[in-house]
Formats: structure tokens, sequence, C-alpha cells
């Protein structure tokens, strides 16, 4: 005859292995360094940029990209920025003033703040955070106020687009060294135990 103890001991170990195995897989990323390069790194909404037209000081300014992925520059109208790196957008703007405004213009962009970061569950102050570079998970959470004592403190899960234009971000699962990237949503899940 079994005890009492081991049957709930059986009954608890069967429910975790049941929990795990329902969970949904996430892919892992390598593990990544550093932030993005400035010149590799695609424009989207939130981020702030400065062009500077030269000798045209009515066209440079600071431009913020809204909501849809765009800026608004004077006589152009509306100029793409989504998914635009620094020197593609160099090259459009260059090429929507040319076309019948400026003759031969010269055009610079520069990334001047970087979209948020934002982090959820258990931390102390989940919220957005301005990102910084070289930003890892564990500086991120220490933005955050750190865990709370639920928190799993070993592996999070990372909503975060892929670069390649695809409207929906990617679920990975990043460890503290792991990196950052402007826009992640980070979700520090509550431990089973």
């Amino acid at each position: 005859m079994l005890s009492t103890g081991f049957l709930k001991a059986i009954g608890i170990v069967f429910l975790a292995l049941l929990v795990s195995g329902c969970a949904r897989e996430l892919p892992r990323s390598g593990a990544v360094l550093g932030a993005p390069s400035v010149s590799a790194y695609q424009f989207d909404a939130g981020d702030k940029l400065r062009i500077v037209v030269f000798e045209q000081d009515s066209l440079s300014g600071t431009y913020e990209v809204n909501s849809v992925g765009n800026i608004m520059m004077p006589l152009v109208g509306e100029v793409r920025a989504k998914g635009a790196t620094i020197h593609s957008l160099a090259k459009t703007v260059r090429s929507k003033l040319a076309n019948g405004y400026l003759r031969d213009p010269d055009v610079s962009v520069e990334l001047t703040e970087s979209r948020p970061f934002f982090i959820h569950g258990e931390v102390t102050r989940p919220g957005a955070y301005s990102f910084s570079s070289g930003l890892t998970m564990e500086r991120a959470i220490a933005l955050a106020g750190g865990f709370t004592t639920r928190a799993d403190t070993q592996l999070f899960a990372v909503d975060r687009t892929d670069g390649s234009g695809h409207p929906e971000p990617i679920t990975y699962r990043l460890g503290l060294r792991d990196a950052v990237v402007p826009g992640d949503t980070i979700y520090v899940r509550e431990r089973l135990f």
C-alpha cells in the first residue's frame, strides 16, 4: 500500500512534467555582446533623427519617426523611415529633394535618440526605459528596480522584431548576459516553485 505523502509527491512531479510539456519552446538567440552597429540600425517608430541638408537650414532639423514609420519633412512631405538605415534614408531624402526641389543636395542622417525598450512582469518597476548602447538583460532588470521575490531569474522572454520587415515580433528566450536592443519587450516570468 502506498502512503498518501508518496502519492502527493508523484502527483506534484506529474503536474510539473505536464506543465513543462505544455510550455511553448521558444527559439534561443545566440549571445549578442553589443548593440547593433549604428550604420546597420533600422529605424522604427519612436526613433529621433537629425537630418542635415547642407546649406539648407530650413530643411535641416530633428525628426521623430511616427507610429506608421514615417517622418514629415518640408517640401517633400512624408518619407518612409521604418526599416531604413542611416545610409538608405539619406539616399531616399536626397532623391526626393533632387526630384524638382534642389540640384545635387548633400544630405546626412544621424540617430539622436533610439526608441525605448519595455520590461514587464516580475520586476519592481515595470515600464518603458531609455535604451543605451551595450545594454544587457542584467542591466535592464537593474534599471527596472530588480527582480520581485517571485521572479524566474534565469530565462526571460523577449519580443523582438527581426529586421526583415515582418510585422510580428519573434519571441526569444534570453539569459542575463544577452543584449537588449531598442524596441525589445522583455517579460520576466513568475517561477513555478
